[in-house]
C-alpha cells in the first residue's frame, strides 16, 4: 500500500490545496476493501486509472459505479466505498472556491452531492491524463502529470475576490466563525455573503459551517 498527500508547486496553490496519491493491492479473497467517508467541505477531482470504486450514498440508499474521473464536494452525505482489490486513486482538493474558479459554473447550479463525470466539465483531456497514469507508478512522475494539467487551467481562472481569501480562513478555522463576521472579513453583506458562497461553494453559509464543525463533535 502507498499514501501520500502533497503539497502543490507554488504556481498552484492558489487554488490547489493538496494533490493525494494512494494505492491498494490485496489478495482477490473475501470482500473488497470498503471505506466510509464523513460529510466533508472540500471539493476535489479523483482520478481512478486502473478501476473505479462503488459509491453507496448511504442516506439516500443508492449506488453507482463512479466514472474513471469524477468531481465532488462539498459532500454533504455520508459515502460508503467499496474498493477493488488492486486500487489507485489520484485526488486533487481545491481551495475553498477553487473549482468555481476553475469552471466558471456556480456550484449551487451542479448537483455536487453526488459525483459527477469530470470529462463534462474539464474536456477530453481528462481521459488522456488517465490513460496516462495508468502507465506510471513513480509517485513524482504522477505528480508531474498531474500538476501539468492543472498548470494549463490555472491560465483561465476568475479573479480572486476578498471572499476567496474569507473561505480559506473560515477552513481553517474549522467552521468556527460567526456568519456576521465572515461577510464583515469579505466586504459584503450577509445577503450578499450567501449569494458568493452559493456560487463558490453552493451551500449557505450557514449549512457549510456546519459541516466543518461536524468532525470536531466526531459525526
Amino acid at each position: 500500500m502507498f499514501y501520500q498527500v502533497f503539497s502543490p508547486q507554488p504556481a498552484l496553490r492558489e487554488f490547489v490545496n493538496n494533490i493525494m496519491i494512494f494505492r491498494l493491492d490485496m489478495p482477490a479473497i473475501g470482500k473488497n476493501p470498503t471505506v466510509v467517508l464523513p460529510p466533508l467541505g472540500e471539493q476535489c477531482l479523483y482520478f481512478y486509472p486502473l478501476e473505479s470504486p462503488m459509491s453507496e450514498y448511504l442516506d439516500k440508499e443508492k449506488m453507482i459505479k463512479l466514472s474513471p474521473s469524477i468531481l465532488v464536494g462539498p459532500q454533504v452525505n455520508r459515502v460508503k466505498l467499496t474498493m477493488p482489490f488492486h486500487s489507485y486513486t489520484v485526488k486533487v482538493g481545491f481551495q475553498p472556491g477553487g473549482l468555481y474558479r476553475i469552471l466558471g459554473i456556480p456550484m449551487n447550479e451542479m448537483v455536487m452531492d453526488e459525483s459527477l463525470d469530470s470529462v463534462y466539465f474539464l474536456d477530453k483531456e481528462i481521459q488522456f491524463i488517465n490513460e496516462q497514469l495508468c502507465e506510471l507508478s513513480n509517485p513524482t512522475d504522477i505528480l508531474q502529470l498531474v500538476e501539468g494539467f492543472l498548470l494549463k487551467k490555472a491560465q483561465q481562472l476568475r479573479p480572486v475576490l476578498p471572499v476567496d481569501k474569507v473561505l480559506s480562513l473560515v477552513h481553517q478555522k474549522g467552521g468556527l466563525m460567526k456568519v456576521e463576521d465572515i461577510a464583515e472579513n469579505a466586504c459584503v453583506s450577509t445577503r450578499q455573503l450567501e449569494r458568493l458562497f452559493q456560487q463558490r461553494i453552493g451551500l449557505q453559509p450557514r449549512f457549510l459551517l456546519e459541516l466543518l464543525v461536524l468532525p470536531k463533535l466526531g459525526v
